[in-house]
């Protein structure tokens, strides 16, 4: 399984703390799934402002499968390129030909999607506190 880092907005995210998840909202009609919480801008590598904090909405649409691994169990941590990876040879099978498989690791666990694609937002900054 060889994952390749995807670009944000804000450049790579690289390290463990460089997300951290605050809600996921899962419209099961609508196969849609939105990750929200903050970003660590030190681990953004193309941010340029001031704040500390970025938070962000990574929205998947499309999807056919979701699973969740606590990021210490997770058997492929060394296939990670980045803390936002799309995998070119999926190991999880999907109905729809049209999906890619997407790997999101947050600071706790590592979430594997199967969907047909992404919207990456940053919504806001922050400093802390």
């Amino acid at each position: 399984m060889k994952n390749h880092a995807i670009s944000t907005p804000v450049g790579l995210l690289e390290g463990r703390d460089a997300i951290f998840l605050d809600g996921i909202q899962h419209d099961y009609k609508g196969r849609t799934v939105a990750f929200t919480g903050e970003i660590n801008a030190c681990l953004a590598s193309k941010y340029e402002g001031a704040a500390e904090w970025l938070r962000y909405l990574i929205k998947f649409t499309g999807v056919d499968v979701i699973s969740m691994t606590e990021l210490d169990c997770y058997e492929y941590e060394l296939n990670l390129a980045s803390s936002f990876d799309r995998v070119a040879e999926p190991r999880l099978k999907s109905r729809i030909a049209s999906c890619e498989q997407f790997v999101v690791a947050t600071y706790d666990h590592v979430f594997e999607l199967m969907a047909t694609g992404y919207e990456f937002e940053i919504t806001n900054e922050r400093q802390a506190e």
